[in-house]
């Protein structure tokens, strides 16, 4: 089953790159239409990937950056034992 996914995909790939040979338009007209349909397509990469890596970060780093400002305000705090705890420590020695 999943080798018939793969030979499906593959399939349909292949035919796709036909569509990507610009001697297969014969007008000027086709081909500019089909210069300015990649000009278009690689904008939009060229847009749309930065903003999806800082939108990745900003996400990843929501969960990360509490856990890291908790365990640094973590350094500052000193612990005070008690009277009682302290006594009872001491006599144990």
């Amino acid at each position: 089953m999943q080798n018939m996914l793969v030979f499906m995909t593959l399939a349909n790939e292949m035919s796709t790159f036909n569509h990507y040979i610009i001697d297969n338009y014969k007008t000027k007209e086709e081909r500019l239409i089909f210069m300015k349909y990649n000009k278009i397509a690689s904008k939009f990469i060229v847009i749309t990937f930065p903003w999806m890596t800082l939108v990745l970060f900003f996400h990843y780093f929501k969960a990360v950056i509490p856990n890291i400002l908790m365990g640094n305000s973590i350094i500052f705090i000193t612990y005070y034992i008690s009277q009682a705890t302290l006594d009872f420590l001491l006599k144990q020695y």
